[in-house]
């Protein structure tokens, strides 16, 4: 049955980004980033966020989302209900994920999820296969592109980054490991292969200090927590403190021409 039209707000009346709530309404555990911290899982979710709330300030009504090593599929679900929220017509979400073990459980995960919006608004997938293999779509044709699975030897990066960059239509969020042998070296890499397609290219460190005071949640004396938050900001960026970081985080948006 056809979609019923649904208006986006115009660019004059910004949409609020939405905070990242922990523990989140669903799961967003499994293989690749289930050791995302609190913290470092809620500056992601900004990021996100921000993305499609500046998609849908376009006047955009269509949207499609792709997620490398997708897991349980928490992170697919949570990004389709806030597009929904958003006001996307058609909403076009699909996960890759390589562990078998998982690929039932983020199933279950999307019929739910699709069963709960209006019939034809959203195709949420899941699929098995390797991040690192050649994805069936085409150039540019993804809005949003999220990989947790960017580690491994050089020319599996090399690959999957070249892959990532090629489909990626407008915004592309990598997190890689940190406190590895050379994790800058390694983020360098996958950060030059972006630029030969991608646009403002950013690497920061993500988590450089939250974790290392054991702090998991947004419990804690208020003004602490607000030092350490200028702390990450100020340090970010930072190379002598990127190869201290949890994890590394790497955006990119597709050139304009």
């Amino acid at each position: 049955m056809p979609t019923t039209p649904r208006s986006i707000a115009p660019a004059a009346s910004p949409l609020p980004v939405v905070p990242f709530a922990w523990p989140p309404a669903a799961p967003i555990a499994g293989t690749g980033h289930r050791d995302l911290s609190p913290f470092a899982a809620a500056q992601v979710w900004q990021l996100l966020d921000e993305a499609l709330v500046g998609i849908a300030l376009g006047g955009r009504r269509d949207i499609t989302i792709l997620q490398l090593g997708c897991g349980e599929g928490g992170w697919l679900r949570r990004l389709a209900m806030r597009a929904d929220a958003l006001g996307f017509n058609r909403i076009r979400v699909r996960g890759v994920e390589p562990c078998n073990a998982l690929i039932g459980r983020a199933a279950a995960m999307a019929a739910e999820a699709t069963r709960s919006l209006p019939v034809g608004r959203l195709c949420l997938s899941v699929e098995h296969g390797e991040p690192e293999t050649r994805l069936r779509d085409p150039d540019a044709s993804i809005d949003l592109v999220l990989c947790f699975e960017m580690s491994g030897a050089p020319a599996r990066v090399a690959r999957l980054a070249g892959e990532l960059a090629r489909v990626t239509a407008n915004r592309l969020c990598v997190v890689m490991p940190g406190r590895e042998a050379a994790p800058t070296a390694a983020s360098g890499t996958v950060a030059a292969i972006l630029r030969e397609r991608l646009d403002r290219v950013r690497v920061r460190g993500l988590d450089l200090f939250h974790e290392r005071f054991g702090i998991a949640s947004g419990d804690g004396d208020p003004v602490f927590l607000s030092r350490l938050d200028e702390l990450e900001r100020f340090h970010a960026e930072d190379p002598a403190f990127i190869d201290h970081a949890a994890h590394i985080l790497l955006t990119a948006e597709r050139r304009r021409h």
